[in-house]
C-alpha cells in the first residue's frame, strides 16, 4: 500500500468510524436528556455523590445491565490499579451506546472517575470499558489497559457531552463494531495521549464518531495503531503526533492524488 493509499484509509477510519456512602448493588436512572428512553443502572460498587479514593481492589460483574463501577451525581471517585471486570450481557445495545448501560466503568450526572493504572475487561456483548454520558460526566485514564472482547463492546466511549481523557493508554477489542476510541448519541469529547488502540474483529474502526459528535476535538499527540485492513487486523499504521493531527483536524487534505494524463503531443 502505497503513502496515499495508507493517508486515504486512516482519513477513512478516524472521519468514517472518532456524598452518600458507597453501597455494593446500586441502581437508578439518567437524568433528563431530551430522550424519551428510560435506563436503570446497576453497579456492583456505586459512589452517589461524595468522594472516594480507593486502592488496588477487585470490581467485577457478572449480572445483565450491571457495571462494575459507577459514579454519580457529582461524585467524585479515584481508583489507583483496580481490577475492572464484568461478564453480563446488555439488554439493549441503544441504551449501552447511548447511555452506558452495561460498562464496566460508568460515569453519568457529573459523576467523574479518575483512574490510574490498573485494567479494565469486558467479555459482554454492547459491555463498554469505559464511559462518559451527561454534560459535566468525566473519566480520566493513566497507565491504564482495557481489553473488550465481545460485540459492540468499545473500548471508550462518551455520549450526551460527557468527556474521556486518555494518557497512555492500551485499548483492545475483539468484537465486531466495537471501536477503540467512540462518541454517540448527544456527542461527547476523546482526548487521547500516547498509548495504542488494536481493533479485531469486523467493522471496527480505530475512532468512530457519531454524526452529530465532535470527534475533530479528540486529539492523538503521541500515536495510536489502528488496523488498515481486514482480514489482517494485525496490519496497523503509527500516527505520528503531525499526521494524527492533520487528520483530525484536515480530515479532506488526506487524499488519493489524481493521476496526471500525459500532455497530448502536437501533430507532426
Amino acid at each position: 500500500m502505497n503513502s496515499s493509499a495508507i493517508g486515504q484509509a486512516l482519513a477513512t477510519a478516524l472521519i468514517a468510524a472518532l456524598g452518600a456512602a458507597p453501597s455494593l448493588w446500586a441502581q437508578g436512572t439518567p437524568p433528563n436528556t431530551g430522550s424519551t428512553s428510560s435506563v436503570t443502572y446497576y453497579a456492583t460498587y456505586e459512589l452517589n455523590g461524595g468522594a472516594a479514593t480507593l486502592s488496588n481492589q477487585t470490581y467485577t460483574a457478572s449480572a445483565t445491565d450491571t457495571s462494575a463501577v459507577w459514579v454519580a451525581n457529582s461524585g467524585v471517585l479515584n481508583l489507583v490499579n483496580p481490577a475492572i471486570a464484568t461478564s453480563g450481557n446488555t439488554s439493549s445495545t441503544d441504551n449501552s451506546s447511548f447511555y452506558g448501560l452495561n460498562a464496566a466503568l460508568l460515569a453519568s450526572a457529573g459523576g467523574s472517575a479518575t483512574v490510574t493504572g490498573g485494567t479494565i475487561s469486558t467479555t459482554g456483548e454492547s459491555a463498554n470499558g469505559a464511559f462518559a454520558t451527561g454534560t459535566g460526566s468525566s473519566v480520566s485514564l493513566t497507565n491504564t489497559v482495557i481489553d473488550c472482547t465481545d460485540d459492540g463492546a468499545h473500548g471508550v466511549m462518551a455520549s450526551q457531552g460527557g468527556s474521556l481523557t486518555l494518557n497512555n493508554v492500551t485499548i483492545t477489542t475483539a468484537g465486531g463494531s466495537a471501536a477503540g476510541l467512540a462518541t454517540d448519541q448527544g456527542g461527547g469529547t476523546v482526548s487521547a495521549s500516547g498509548g495504542t488502540v488494536t481493533v479485531a474483529g469486523g467493522n471496527s474502526p480505530g475512532i468512530y464518531p457519531e454524526p452529530r459528535s465532535q470527534i475533530s476535538r479528540a486529539t492523538a499527540t503521541r500515536s495510536l495503531t489502528i488496523p488498515l485492513s481486514r482480514p489482517t487486523p494485525t496490519w496497523a499504521a503509527r500516527l505520528t503526533p503531525w499526521l494524527a493531527e492533520a487528520l483530525l483536524r484536515r480530515p479532506a487534505a488526506v487524499r488519493r492524488p489524481v493521476p496526471r494524463r500525459p500532455s497530448p503531443r502536437a501533430a507532426s
